[in-house]
């Protein structure tokens, strides 16, 4: 079992937007506070350093909060240089071209080390965009994009550039457009993920549970064909007849190939929301376990082989 990347979420709590699928700062958090520090250095040295001698050939910063924010995301930068390990970056691209991640620094630091930049981004109409992204500049996030890809297309064309979205129903129009706008612009892929009810807000957002829904998402997909061979597109995936929640046969996608290490440095085993993922168990501490332990104990092993009983697996929208 070889471990390829890990995510350390370095500063879940610190975002400067409020996407209503957050689970963490979404508009229909009404109680959120700030809880959880961001990481402090020391800490993710631990976190690098693990992640080096594990071999990983990938490391992702939070993917909860938005990581450009974060103090020492210069340092990861650094870190992945000075390893040769890839930098797999999710994104709001709302610090892009800002002063603290200047053309300059994209062009000689953040171009040099990264694989792949997610860029969050879930309709070209600035009002369905903003009603998801709340506190998002579409016209913004659009100039930057595409200013990205021009420097890309320059200094190194073997990053890929996705733009990353959540399907939901009031988004479900957009993606048509957001294809073709992306094809032109030279993007590489499109990834996306159902939404996760985390908010009964959301409820009504969910195409899943509704089976008008579900045909229309399913007819999408039959009419991306054409596309296909011109973009990536991940997980536009038909759903089938069967429910969601017992889609047993479908795999994993982080077992044995991935981990997160989150602020405290606790190991987790996959993304799901927190509360939710606390059901696979207690997999130790970076600072006092590698990460190479946590792959080789009789816990996670176990785990590999029984994971398709946890309620919470049974109910995972990103299995394949």
């Amino acid at each position: 079992m070889k471990l390829h990347r890990i995510t350390i979420d370095t500063n879940p709590d610190t975002c400067n937007f409020k996407c209503k699928m957050c689970d963490t700062h979404s508009i229909y958090n009404k109680d959120y506070k700030k809880t959880r520090p961001d990481m402090p250095l020391e800490l993710l040295e631990i976190a690098l350093k693990g992640a080096k001698n594990a071999g990983v050939k990938e490391i992702i910063p939070t993917t909860m909060g938005e990581p450009t924010l974060y103090k020492y995301f210069e340092n990861i930068v650094e870190f992945c240089k000075d390893n040769d390990i890839k930098l797999n970056l999710t994104t709001n691209g709302s610090q892009l071209f800002s002063k603290r991640y200047d053309e300059t620094y994209i062009k000689e630091k953040l171009l040099a080390v990264l694989s792949d930049i997610k860029i969050s981004f879930n309709s070209l109409d600035s009002k369905i965009n903003e009603s998801i992204m709340y506190k998002s500049d579409t016209e913004s996030t659009i100039k930057r994009i595409e200013r990205f890809c021009l420097l890309r297309d320059m200094y190194n064309k073997n990053v890929s550039i996705t733009l990353q979205m959540t399907f939901m129903r009031s988004n479900l129009d957009s993606i048509i457009p957001l294809i073709e706008y992306a094809i032109k612009k030279g993007i590489n892929r499109i990834k996306g993920h159902q939404l996760w009810i985390t908010h009964k807000e959301l409820e009504s957002e969910a195409l899943h549970t509704d089976e008008s829904y579900k045909k229309k998402w399913n007819a999408l997909v039959e009419s991306l064909v054409p596309y296909r061979d011109k973009i990536r597109l991940e997980n536009f995936m038909p759903f089938g007849d069967e429910s969601i929640d017992s889609t047993t046969q479908k795999q994993c996608p982080f077992l044995g190939k991935e981990l997160w290490i989150n602020y405290k440095g606790d190991i987790s085993v996959c993304c799901a929301p927190d509360n939710l993922r606390k059901e696979l168990g207690d997999f130790g501490n970076i600072k006092n376990s590698t990460l190479l332990q946590v792959l080789e104990s009789t816990q996670y092993q176990n785990l590999v082989k029984s994971y398709q009983t946890k309620e919470v697996c049974k109910q995972c929208l990103l299995k394949k």
